[in-house]
Protein backbone atom coordinates (compact mmCIF):
# COMPACT_ATOMS: atom_id res chain seq x y z
CA UNK A 1 0.00 0.00 0.00
CA UNK A 2 2.83 2.40 0.91
CA UNK A 3 4.58 1.67 -2.39
CA UNK A 4 1.35 2.35 -4.28
CA UNK A 5 0.92 5.66 -2.48
CA UNK A 6 4.48 6.76 -3.24
CA UNK A 7 4.00 5.69 -6.82
CA UNK A 8 0.95 7.93 -7.13
CA UNK A 9 2.84 10.85 -5.56
CA UNK A 10 5.69 10.36 -8.03
CA UNK A 11 3.24 10.14 -10.93
CA UNK A 12 1.57 13.40 -9.90
CA UNK A 13 4.91 15.18 -9.68
CA UNK A 14 6.09 13.86 -13.05
CA UNK A 15 2.82 14.95 -14.67
CA UNK A 16 3.07 18.35 -12.99
CA UNK A 17 6.58 18.88 -14.35
CA UNK A 18 5.48 17.82 -17.83
CA UNK A 19 2.49 20.17 -17.69
CA UNK A 20 4.54 23.19 -16.60
CA UNK A 21 7.15 22.46 -19.27
CA UNK A 22 4.46 22.46 -21.96
CA UNK A 23 2.82 25.57 -20.53
CA UNK A 24 6.12 27.44 -20.62
CA UNK A 25 6.53 26.43 -24.26
CA UNK A 26 2.96 26.92 -25.52
CA UNK A 27 1.30 28.98 -22.79
CA UNK A 28 -2.08 27.44 -23.65
CA UNK A 29 -3.73 25.07 -21.18
CA UNK A 30 -6.59 24.31 -23.58
CA UNK A 31 -4.10 22.90 -26.12
CA UNK A 32 -2.67 20.35 -23.67
CA UNK A 33 -4.23 16.95 -22.99
CA UNK A 34 -3.63 14.18 -20.49
CA UNK A 35 -2.80 11.91 -23.42
CA UNK A 36 0.04 14.22 -24.44
CA UNK A 37 1.38 14.42 -20.91
CA UNK A 38 1.13 10.63 -20.53
CA UNK A 39 3.27 10.25 -23.64
CA UNK A 40 5.73 12.83 -22.33
CA UNK A 41 6.45 10.73 -19.24
CA UNK A 42 5.95 7.32 -20.93
CA UNK A 43 2.98 6.44 -18.76
CA UNK A 44 -0.27 4.68 -19.60
CA UNK A 45 -2.97 7.26 -20.36
CA UNK A 46 -5.70 5.26 -18.62
CA UNK A 47 -3.63 5.17 -15.44
CA UNK A 48 -3.13 8.92 -15.65
CA UNK A 49 -6.85 9.50 -16.11
CA UNK A 50 -7.51 7.40 -13.01
CA UNK A 51 -5.57 10.02 -11.02
CA UNK A 52 -6.60 13.28 -12.75
CA UNK A 53 -9.85 14.09 -14.48
CA UNK A 54 -8.28 16.65 -16.82
CA UNK A 55 -5.38 19.11 -17.15
CA UNK A 56 -7.34 21.74 -15.22
CA UNK A 57 -7.35 19.50 -12.16
CA UNK A 58 -3.65 18.74 -12.70
CA UNK A 59 -2.77 22.42 -12.81
CA UNK A 60 -4.59 23.07 -9.54
CA UNK A 61 -2.78 20.12 -7.96
CA UNK A 62 0.58 21.57 -9.05
CA UNK A 63 -0.27 25.03 -7.75
CA UNK A 64 -1.63 23.87 -4.41
CA UNK A 65 1.36 21.55 -3.85
CA UNK A 66 3.83 24.39 -4.46
CA UNK A 67 1.88 26.75 -2.20
CA UNK A 68 1.79 24.13 0.56
CA UNK A 69 5.59 23.96 0.45
CA UNK A 70 5.73 27.73 0.94
CA UNK A 71 3.25 27.60 3.82
CA UNK A 72 5.17 24.87 5.64
CA UNK A 73 8.34 26.96 5.57
CA UNK A 74 6.58 30.14 6.65
CA UNK A 75 4.70 28.42 9.46
CA UNK A 76 8.01 27.28 10.93
CA UNK A 77 9.40 30.82 10.66
CA UNK A 78 6.29 32.44 12.15
CA UNK A 79 6.25 30.03 15.11
CA UNK A 80 9.55 31.55 16.22
CA UNK A 81 8.56 35.17 15.60
CA UNK A 82 6.48 36.55 18.46
CA UNK A 83 6.94 40.21 17.52
CA UNK A 84 5.54 40.33 13.97
CA UNK A 85 1.92 41.43 13.60
CA UNK A 86 -0.69 39.59 11.55
CA UNK A 87 -0.39 42.32 8.92
CA UNK A 88 3.37 41.78 8.61
CA UNK A 89 2.90 38.02 8.30
CA UNK A 90 0.20 38.41 5.64
CA UNK A 91 2.49 40.74 3.70
CA UNK A 92 5.41 38.32 3.94
CA UNK A 93 3.24 35.39 2.89
CA UNK A 94 1.83 37.21 -0.13
CA UNK A 95 5.29 38.29 -1.28
CA UNK A 96 6.70 34.79 -0.74
CA UNK A 97 4.03 33.39 -3.04
CA UNK A 98 4.51 36.07 -5.70
CA UNK A 99 8.28 35.67 -5.61
CA UNK A 100 8.07 31.87 -5.83
CA UNK A 101 5.95 32.03 -8.99
CA UNK A 102 7.62 35.07 -10.56
CA UNK A 103 9.33 33.04 -13.28
CA UNK A 104 5.99 31.54 -14.31
CA UNK A 105 3.98 34.75 -14.62
CA UNK A 106 3.24 34.08 -18.29
CA UNK A 107 1.47 30.88 -17.22
CA UNK A 108 -0.64 32.68 -14.65
CA UNK A 109 -1.60 35.37 -17.15
CA UNK A 110 -2.95 32.66 -19.43
CA UNK A 111 -4.64 30.83 -16.53
CA UNK A 112 -6.39 34.08 -15.56
CA UNK A 113 -7.74 34.48 -19.11
CA UNK A 114 -8.66 30.82 -19.40
CA UNK A 115 -10.59 30.89 -16.12
CA UNK A 116 -12.74 33.70 -17.57
CA UNK A 117 -13.54 31.58 -20.64
CA UNK A 118 -14.03 28.15 -19.05
CA UNK A 119 -16.88 28.36 -16.52
CA UNK A 120 -16.10 25.14 -14.67
CA UNK A 121 -12.40 25.94 -14.42
CA UNK A 122 -13.29 29.45 -13.30
CA UNK A 123 -15.35 28.01 -10.44
CA UNK A 124 -12.47 25.70 -9.46
CA UNK A 125 -10.01 28.59 -9.49
CA UNK A 126 -12.36 30.69 -7.34
CA UNK A 127 -12.69 27.90 -4.77
CA UNK A 128 -8.92 27.36 -4.80
CA UNK A 129 -8.34 31.10 -4.30
CA UNK A 130 -10.72 31.13 -1.32
CA UNK A 131 -8.90 28.22 0.33
CA UNK A 132 -5.54 29.85 -0.43
CA UNK A 133 -6.50 33.12 1.24
CA UNK A 134 -8.08 31.24 4.15
CA UNK A 135 -4.74 29.52 4.77
CA UNK A 136 -2.81 32.79 4.38
CA UNK A 137 -4.88 34.32 7.18
CA UNK A 138 -4.58 31.20 9.33
CA UNK A 139 -0.79 30.93 9.26
CA UNK A 140 -0.57 34.70 9.78
CA UNK A 141 -2.47 34.53 13.07
CA UNK A 142 -6.00 35.30 11.88
CA UNK A 143 -7.53 32.05 13.15
CA UNK A 144 -11.00 30.66 12.54
CA UNK A 145 -13.62 31.11 15.26
CA UNK A 146 -16.77 29.11 15.83
CA UNK A 147 -19.11 32.03 16.48
CA UNK A 148 -21.36 32.69 13.43
CA UNK A 149 -20.73 36.45 13.34
CA UNK A 150 -16.97 35.93 13.60
CA UNK A 151 -17.13 33.38 10.78
CA UNK A 152 -19.00 35.82 8.54
CA UNK A 153 -16.51 38.60 9.27
CA UNK A 154 -13.61 36.30 8.50
CA UNK A 155 -15.23 35.21 5.23
CA UNK A 156 -15.43 38.88 4.24
CA UNK A 157 -11.73 39.28 5.09
CA UNK A 158 -10.91 36.26 2.92
CA UNK A 159 -12.83 37.67 -0.03
CA UNK A 160 -11.13 41.01 0.52
CA UNK A 161 -7.76 39.28 0.32
CA UNK A 162 -8.80 37.61 -2.94
CA UNK A 163 -9.63 41.04 -4.32
CA UNK A 164 -6.27 42.35 -3.15
CA UNK A 165 -4.48 39.52 -4.96
CA UNK A 166 -6.41 40.14 -8.17
CA UNK A 167 -5.59 43.84 -8.08
CA UNK A 168 -1.94 43.19 -7.28
CA UNK A 169 -1.59 40.59 -10.04
CA UNK A 170 -2.07 43.29 -12.67
CA UNK A 171 1.12 44.97 -11.42
CA UNK A 172 2.92 41.66 -10.76
CA UNK A 173 2.42 40.45 -14.33
CA UNK A 174 4.38 43.43 -15.68
CA UNK A 175 6.85 44.06 -12.86
CA UNK A 176 10.48 44.05 -14.05
CA UNK A 177 11.91 45.85 -11.01
CA UNK A 178 14.71 44.39 -8.90
CA UNK A 179 13.35 41.97 -6.33
CA UNK A 180 9.77 42.76 -7.37
CA UNK A 181 10.05 46.08 -5.54
CA UNK A 182 7.11 47.56 -7.46
CA UNK A 183 4.93 44.59 -6.57
CA UNK A 184 5.95 44.85 -2.91
CA UNK A 185 4.85 48.49 -2.78
CA UNK A 186 1.57 47.57 -4.47
CA UNK A 187 0.87 44.76 -2.00
CA UNK A 188 1.84 46.96 0.95
CA UNK A 189 -0.40 49.84 -0.16
CA UNK A 190 -3.32 47.58 -1.06
CA UNK A 191 -3.04 45.77 2.27
CA UNK A 192 -3.03 49.04 4.20
CA UNK A 193 -6.14 50.21 2.35
CA UNK A 194 -7.88 46.87 2.91
CA UNK A 195 -7.14 46.96 6.65
CA UNK A 196 -8.39 50.52 6.92
CA UNK A 197 -11.66 49.57 5.20
CA UNK A 198 -12.01 46.44 7.34
CA UNK A 199 -11.47 48.43 10.51
CA UNK A 200 -14.11 50.96 9.48
CA UNK A 201 -16.62 48.11 9.10
CA UNK A 202 -15.44 46.43 12.33
CA UNK A 203 -14.41 43.23 10.53
CA UNK A 204 -11.64 42.26 12.95
CA UNK A 205 -12.04 40.01 15.98
CA UNK A 206 -8.86 40.66 17.89
CA UNK A 207 -6.22 39.61 15.32
CA UNK A 208 -3.15 41.80 15.62
CA UNK A 209 -3.09 43.52 12.22
CA UNK A 210 -1.07 46.51 13.41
Amino acid sequence: MENNYQGIVNLKECLSEALIKRLLEKNDLSAISLDQLSADINMDADLVRSVFRDVNELFLYWFNARVSEIFVGLTADFSEDFEASTREKVLETLMSILEAFADKRSIFQHIHKWALKDFQFGISITISAYHLCDKILTISGDKKKDLPIAAVRRSVRINGLIGLLLKTSLVWFKDDSDGLATTFREVDNNLSQAIEIAESFKLFDGSRYE
